[in-house]
């Protein structure tokens, strides 16, 4: 077997065996609300695992240790991280106090479930990609982050076993939450090309 092909199943066994089973939403309102508190003396706060939606997520106690692929990240109450589509993610607490969370994790269907409109072309699939990147971690240090958070503190009053019923409410928040992230993008200059292994992950979402 050529050593290409080799590598190749290698990346797509590795890729099966992290990736998250469970859907989160549903087909007709691909939106999640997950609101989550761990007792004193957690370590692990949730294993190494990657899906194709986003996540938006929001420390409400505790001091937690985020790691998004080689990337750590340390997140206090209040402070909050954005997750891309189809990336490595995993997180322990800091202190043993106990710690929660909550997290709205979305597929891009939420905003537009055709990805070859020019809303998508333009303002989905660049971030997607990794081309543009949105800032990941975010606090109250600044006026668009602060807007951020008391729009994603909006939809956490929600019960998350009736967002169907607030859908007209999530809907404008989360646009209103892409924009400001959107306008704050950087572009990423130094992605490589070359990134088999997370090229195999986004290609069923991008196809």
């Amino acid at each position: 077997m050529a050593t290409k092909q080799k590598k190749r199943i290698k990346i797509q066994d590795k890729v099966k065996d992290y990736e998250e089973k469970i859907s989160h939403g549903t087909a007709e309102v691909p939106i999640a609300l997950h609101k989550l508190v761990y007792p004193k003396n957690t370590e692990i706060v949730f294993y190494l695992h990657w899906h194709r939606e986003m996540e938006v997520l929001v420390v409400t106690q505790g001091i937690i240790e985020i790691q998004v692929e080689e990337t750590k990240y340390v997140l206090e109450k209040g402070d909050c991280i954005f997750i891309n589509s189809n990336m490595y993610h995993s997180a322990r607490a800091l202190d043993r106090n106990g710690c929660a969370f909550y997290a709205v994790v979305f597929s891009y269907e939420f905003l537009q479930s055709d990805l070859h409109t020019h809303f998508s072309k333009h303002y989905i699939r660049p971030v997607l990609k990794g081309k543009l990147m949105f800032t990941p971690v975010i606090r109250r240090d600044g006026d668009w982050q602060s807007k951020i958070l008391d729009l994603l503190d909006e939809i956490n009053e929600l019960d998350h076993h009736k967002l169907l019923e607030n859908e007209l409410m999530l809907k404008t928040r989360m646009y209103a939450i892409w924009e400001l992230y959107y306008k704050h993008a950087k572009l990423n200059d130094s992605m490589e090309e070359d990134n088999s292994l997370n090229q195999e992950r986004i290609k069923p979402v991008l196809d």
